[in-house]
């Protein structure tokens, strides 16, 4: 296999793990909101700050790449998990 096709291949891998990423962490900042408080408001900057930077990394990811590449996650293909989605998230 061609050296760029190599770099092609490992960019989108990379895109496709990075969207995982941003679907995470936009679960987070949505499940922080429902936390009340000062814990709350901690939790809730916290995770939107790692949204912006999951945020950011994808967009210059599918930047780098070009196009937007098949197999991208959607939130139920996340399932249950440390962000405390579960099965009725939409």
């Amino acid at each position: 296999m061609p050296r760029s096709i190599e770099l092609a291949d490992d960019l989108e891998r990379h895109t496709v793990a990075a969207h995982r990423d941003y679907l995470a962490a936009l679960i987070r900042c949505e499940q922080a909101g429902r936390i009340e408080g000062e814990a709350g408001e901690r939790e809730r900057r916290a995770a939107h700050d790692a949204l912006n930077l999951h945020r950011n990394t994808l967009r210059d990811l599918l930047h780098g790449l070009g196009y937007l590449p098949k197999g991208l996650a959607t939130r139920a293909q996340l399932g249950p998990g440390p962000w405390g989605a579960d099965s009725t998230s939409p």
